[in-house]
């Protein structure tokens, strides 16, 4: 991404916003919040898992036909409800789950390598494309059911560890 940090993506000026926004903004300052038991050495610090947590995205997981080798595309949504039944029961027992990097069922979730050119043309890695298409969706379509306790955190300036299972290497982010 350039160096610029992850959050950098969610920071939108007043003026970046779309036209319509799920609330009206009223302009008032919000005053940062000390940590409950700093004054007795305490430290807050915060975990977050990112996808379909902090926020949604469209990245597809893929399964896979047992004999055609078909893929059928699921949602983080759709994988984490149906995992347990894959190649097992119900509609998906014909398909499997594949582990290859490049190839298999989370291939969306790692960095590309990029040729000369497409470093050049400043290609961005998947991640951020899915990033940069959720962010130009109203805010309760991107927000996870974490967001407002992720922006808590991030606005009064507590530590913060993103885990996540993307296989991203340490220069893209």
């Amino acid at each position: 991404m350039g160096g610029k940090p992850l959050l950098d993506l969610f920071r939108k000026t007043r003026q970046e916003r779309p036209a319509k926004q799920t609330q009206l903004e009223l302009g008032l300052s919000r005053p940062r919040e000390s940590d409950r038991n700093y004054d007795k050495g305490g430290r807050s610090f915060y975990f977050f898992d990112f996808d379909d947590n902090i926020a949604v995205l469209s990245t597809p997981i893929l399964i896979f036909h047992k004999e055609t080798k078909k893929a059928m595309r699921l949602s983080s949504r759709e994988f984490g409800e149906q995992s347990a039944y894959i190649g097992k029961i119900g509609v998906y027992k014909d398909f499997e789950v594949k582990f290859e990097d490049d190839t298999g069922s989370f291939q969306y979730f790692r960095d590309r390598d990029m040729n000369v050119l497409e470093k050049l043309l400043r290609k961005k890695q998947i991640f951020e494309q899915d990033l940069s298409l959720a962010l130009g969706l109203p805010e309760h379509h991107w927000q996870g059911p974490s967001w407002n306790c992720f922006y808590h955190a991030v606005y009064n300036q507590r530590p913060v560890s993103l885990i996540t299972a993307r296989g991203h290497h340490p220069r893209n982010y």
